[in-house]
C-alpha cells in the first residue's frame, strides 16, 4: 500500500494552497509556480540561508525568515 502523501495549507499572498509537509517554503512556492529569488540554495545541497535573498515574511513571526532553510 502507497503511503499517503500528507499535506498542509499555507496562504501566500492571500491565496490560500495545499502542499507536501516537511519541505521548505522555497520548494513549495516554486511547486505552486509562485517564484522567490535566491542565490545559494540548491536541492543538492544542505539549506544555508547565506545569500538572505529568499527572505520573506510569516504572519504571526517577528522579522523576515529565509524561505530555503524555514519549512511549511
Amino acid at each position: 500500500e502507497k503511503p499517503k502523501l500528507e499535506t498542509v495549507s499555507i496562504t501566500v499572498d492571500g491565496r490560500s494552497y495545499r502542499v507536501k509537509r516537511d519541505q521548505n517554503l522555497l520548494d513549495a512556492c516554486s511547486s505552486l509556480g509562485i517564484y522567490i529569488p535566491h542565490l545559494c540554495y540548491s536541492r543538492k545541497l544542505s539549506p544555508s540561508g547565506a545569500c538572505r535573498m529568499c527572505l520573506v515574511k510569516i504572519k504571526g513571526r517577528k522579522g523576515l525568515v529565509t524561505a530555503c532553510t524555514t519549512k511549511v
